[in-house]
């Protein structure tokens, strides 16, 4: 399975490079960066570190749709770039899928 961590910004300059080498250490096989309008040059310490880069409006559940629909994985997981959702534990959120997976099965990335 693919797994997809989606990371929406604003403003995230002094943790933004450590939450996205964390999520590349913990397994991930795409990092998506949502930016929602940052202006202390975010985007461009969040390019360095080999990752795709989205521009979105600001607002986290926006940015989040934005990141959603850009991913490719089988598996998308959502995190804070503020450093306080720890990457390591994705393994642990695995074991209870598909039991606790919040879409359903047909869930169609052009309808959010």
């Amino acid at each position: 399975m693919k797994i997809s961590i989606v990371i929406p910004v604003v403003n995230e300059i002094e943790l933004i490079r450590q939450s996205i080498e964390r999520a590349w250490s913990a397994g991930a096989d795409e990092v998506i960066v949502v930016d929602g309008g940052s202006t202390d040059g975010t985007l461009a310490e969040a390019a360095s570190c080999h990752c795709q880069l989205v521009e979105s409006p600001s607002g986290r559940a926006v940015q989040m749709n934005h990141g959603a629909k850009h991913s490719t994985g089988d598996i998308l997981v959502l995190m804070d770039g503020d450093g306080q959702h720890n990457p390591e534990n994705i393994s642990e959120l695995l074991k209870f899928l598909p039991e606790y997976d919040i879409y359903p099965k047909d869930w169609d990335k052009g309808n959010t």
